[in-house]
């Protein structure tokens, strides 16, 4: 997270002096500083701090320039970016990192590499906590894996959650993440 996003946002119309002295760094996450009027008589704020786990997103690619644009679209938008440049890499990483949904090329070092992977994750006994992570494939093979193997009883193996076709649309991929992360999870911190 870069300097300027780790900086307190200011919700209302509070001043920076009714800020002063609130340092919620060392959390290390996002926060959002609500202030709410109090009751007394002289209305006074008091604030409220909320913090927000921004969701982690892994993204499979042997492309550096795509992993480079999907990361900057995606923390544009609030997400955490984590980057894998192969299926092996990003299978530790899964193991490692526990991401919240996880963006997968399906051709990389062999053709089939995205394949292997949506296996592994959503079968294999080493990755049995992190077979509800929502896999959305997007790749520039046109057809998913039910188009391409419409009578093999094995693509129930290798299917994943979402498919989205190359070149990117910008727009469907931020939809889907939003479909497979479900309301945004937060909670709240104690005021200060």
């Amino acid at each position: 997270m870069g300097a300027a996003s780790a900086r307190p946002r200011v919700h209302n119309s509070a001043r920076a002096q009714d800020l002063r002295g609130i340092d919620l760094s060392h959390f290390g996450q996002e926060y959002s500083i609500i202030l709410k009027w109090g009751s007394n008589a002289n209305r006074t704020p008091c604030m409220e701090a909320k913090m927000v786990t921004r969701a982690k997103v892994l993204i499979i690619d042997d492309d550096q320039d795509y992993r480079n644009s999907v990361r900057c679209l995606l923390e544009s938008h609030g997400y955490e970016a984590i980057e894998a440049d192969s299926g092996k890499d990003g299978l530790r990483k899964v193991a490692e990192n526990k991401p919240e949904v996880i963006l997968l090329d399906v051709m990389m070092e062999c053709d089939s590499e995205g394949y292997s992977v949506t296996h592994a994750i959503k079968h294999q006994d080493a990755f049995a906590d992190c077979r509800d992570i929502p896999i959305i494939m997007v790749s520039s093979i046109q057809e998913s894996p039910d188009e391409l193997f419409p009578m093999a009883p094995e693509r129930e193996l290798i299917r994943p959650d979402r498919y989205i076709a190359k070149p990117l649309d910008a727009p469907v991929l931020l939809e889907a993440l939003e479909k497979a992360l479900g309301p945004r999870r937060s909670h709240e911190v104690p005021s200060p």
